[in-house]
């Protein structure tokens, strides 16, 4: 049978008439407010087909059967249902696994090659099963482990640092990067050709722009920074209006870039605002964000910092859910109709002119995607249940313990576990950050100047508990710097070795390890050493006529020989 049936011409029809019209019919007949013609033909059923209904004639249903019954292929679409929300979807390679390997402990006998269904009982299992394939998204495994609870959480506070504060006064600001590649398309080619290149340059670079927007659907001005030791006129000329530049050595937000864009465009517009009620920035968690300076500033405006939970951004951020999305989508096409008419990479003098390009084509749906980002993240209108159905288990309660021990439910168990890890998440030791903040509260300038102290302290114990106590003739490695020079040469005389003292010093490379033998460093400081094997002399004059008669030295070498 071909993978897509096309009937003849002037062929019957089968089935041309829906379940509900069926059964309508035969509800008219049964009830004998029509006949078996006249219910074919008020309904427009084939006669033959009413009359079997009736009768009870031909049930089954027309075709081949199918392998696996209609309770094994509602269990089968289950759990692949279920894998896909937990975030682990199974390919139709594993599907045709998975039903091989279902047959052979079954012991079943079909007409599959080896038990093994090929794709086209792939697709007609989809038809029957309402499946569709879909390409997938990879999330990393920390962002898999957001929890319900921990969502749960955020929103409590969050609905504590919200209440009575407007939607204009909501400010949700990140940074991304406008990468110099417009990425593949799709193109018309011959058919059966592999390999479709497209003459286009690209490269690696891109720009870092911070973006910022309110719950009612508000942008503020742009801040680009680039990757240059200094900055130049043209490359500030042509963007958008109102936007800031500035550069750093790496090209990314570091600390005083963000405390700059705090100063000089969030600052001033929450200033403009003009009600009296608290203004609020959310942000993501990372050490760049966590500035004394700007916490203090922003405390003295009445302007309140709330960062989002850890790896949350996927689903907290309204940015990143529904604003930047479009804006990329944008600035691909920007970029290939600019690389369509030019050649090489894009230079930092042209990038503000694409950026201005670019929100301009947007610029009709910009305000719709900006409140859409803050609903669906839930925090206007604060809505938890939001996020917390994009999460597996999310609008679920714990569960119940259950008798029924089905192959779904013991599937979902090994499925949260591998996704979540242990039941308490919060025992599990994490990386440690510059400053913990309870994600949905506010911060002040005495929590991060007490909690940067903390740090301090613990960074100097876990220092002095490291430190090794030498004793004289105790055997030593330590790691230095690569630049060095010598101090001093001693001779040992208990020991036939010249240890060779060696202290830091700048435009000299020594090696990072050395070992130390019978010397003491009491008072000594960057100090390593290198030991040297002293030989007797009349031992090295054997040993240099040796090499002589073998001819791997010249007697002029042998003369400029130093000697220890």
């Amino acid at each position: 049978m071909p993978r897509k049936y096309v009937p003849r011409l002037c062929a019957r029809n089968y089935a041309n008439y829906t379940q509900e019209a069926l059964a309508s019919a035969l509800k008219s007949v049964k009830q004998n407010r029509m006949s078996i013609r006249q219910a074919s033909k008020h309904y427009k059923i084939s006669f033959g087909t009413l009359n079997n209904r009736c009768k009870n004639l031909h049930t089954k249903s027309a075709g081949t059967p199918t392998v696996l019954s209609s309770a094994q292929e509602k269990e089968l679409s289950e759990v692949i249902k279920v894998a896909g929300e937990w975030g682990y979807p199974l390919p139709p390679g594993r599907v045709a696994i998975l039903v091989k390997k279902f047959l052979d402990d079954n012991l079943m006998k079909t007409r599959f090659v080896d038990n093994r269904p090929g794709p086209d009982w792939i697709a007609s299992f989809m038809k029957r099963t309402n499946l569709a394939a879909r390409c997938t998204q990879n999330i990393k495994r920390a962002r898999a482990k957001v929890c319900p609870r921990t969502v749960k959480e955020y929103f409590d506070n969050l609905a504590r640092t919200l209440h009575g504060i407007p939607k204009e006064n909501i400010i949700n600001y990140d940074e991304t990067n406008f990468t110099d590649d417009p990425g593949s398309r799709r193109v018309i080619c011959r058919r059966g050709q592999k390999h479709v290149e497209r003459v286009l340059d690209h490269s690696k670079s891109s720009y870092s722009v911070m973006f910022a927007g309110t719950a009612d659907g508000k942008t503020l001005s742009t801040y680009v920074v680039y990757a240059a030791l200094h900055l130049y006129p043209t490359w500030v000329q042509g963007g958008p209006k109102g936007s800031r530049y500035k550069r750093t050595k790496s090209g990314w937000f570091d600390e005083r870039t963000y405390e700059d864009w705090i100063l000089t465009v969030a600052l001033p517009y929450c200033k403009k605002i003009p009600n009296d009620k608290p203004r609020v920035l959310i942000g993501d968690n990372v050490a760049s964000h966590m500035s004394i300076r700007a916490i203090k500033s922003c405390m003295e405006n009445n302007i309140k910092f709330v960062f989002l939970p850890p790896n949350s951004t996927h689903l907290c951020q309204p940015l990143d859910v529904a604003y930047f999305g479009p804006l990329k989508k944008a600035w691909r096409s920007t970029l290939e109709q600019w690389k369509s008419r030019n050649k090489g990479c894009v230079p930092k003098h042209i990038f503000p002119r694409l950026l201005k390009e670019t929100l301009e084509s947007i610029s009709a749906t910009s305000e719709n995607n900006m409140k859409a980002g803050f609903k669906a993240a839930g925090i206007h209108p604060l809505n938890r249940y939001a996020v917390l159905k994009r999460i597996p288990g999310g609008n679920d309660e714990e569960p119940k313990p259950s008798t029924n021990n089905s192959f779904s439910e013991q599937l979902v168990k090994i499925l949260k576990e591998e996704r979540f890890g242990e039941k308490d998440q919060r025992q599990i030791p994490k990386k440690r950050r510059l400053f913990d903040v309870t994600p949905g509260t506010s911060v002040s300038e005495q929590q991060l100047i007490a909690a940067t102290k903390t740090m301090e302290v613990d960074g100097q114990n876990k220092k002095a508990s490291g430190t090794i106590k030498q004793e004289p003739g105790q055997k030593v490695a330590r790691k230095i710097s690569k630049k060095c020079h010598l101090v001093d040469v001693q001779p040992d005389e208990n020991e036939n070795t010249i240890p060779l003292l060696i202290k830091q010093e700048p435009n000299i490379r020594t090696s990072k390890k050395r070992r130390l033998n019978n010397v003491q460093l009491d008072g000594i400081e960057n100090i390593t050493h290198r030991t040297i094997k002293k030989e007797p002399a009349q031992h090295q004059e054997e040993k240099q006529a040796t090499r002589l008669k073998k001819g791997k030295v010249t007697k002029a070498s042998v003369r400029n020989k130093i000697r220890i």
